[in-house]
């Protein structure tokens, strides 16, 4: 089992999506701190979803690595055994 291109991809995209997310969300911010109360709502709904981004974007990162690790092992096992 191989990394492939697009799992990298899959993981950067995942990582701009993140920070587009954390940057649409500074306005409802400033209008929620100044008491907008609808803003507070948006403000909490956005970063529930930059919570679950984030999430996906760990496991992202934690199937590549884990494929990664497996491949270093197989390629010890198989140098030992020549």
């Amino acid at each position: 089992m191989s990394v492939s291109a697009s799992d990298y991809e899959k993981v950067v995209r995942g990582w701009e999506t993140l920070k587009q997310m954390v940057e649409a969300l500074e306005l409802d911010l400033v209008k929620s701190a100044k008491g907008n109360v609808a803003a507070s709502l948006r403000t909490r709904r956005g970063l529930r979803a930059v919570k679950k981004q984030a999430h996906d974007l760990i496991r992202s990162t934690l199937d590549v690595n884990k494929v990664v690790v497996e491949n270093r092992k197989t390629k010890r096992k198989s140098g030992k055994e020549s």
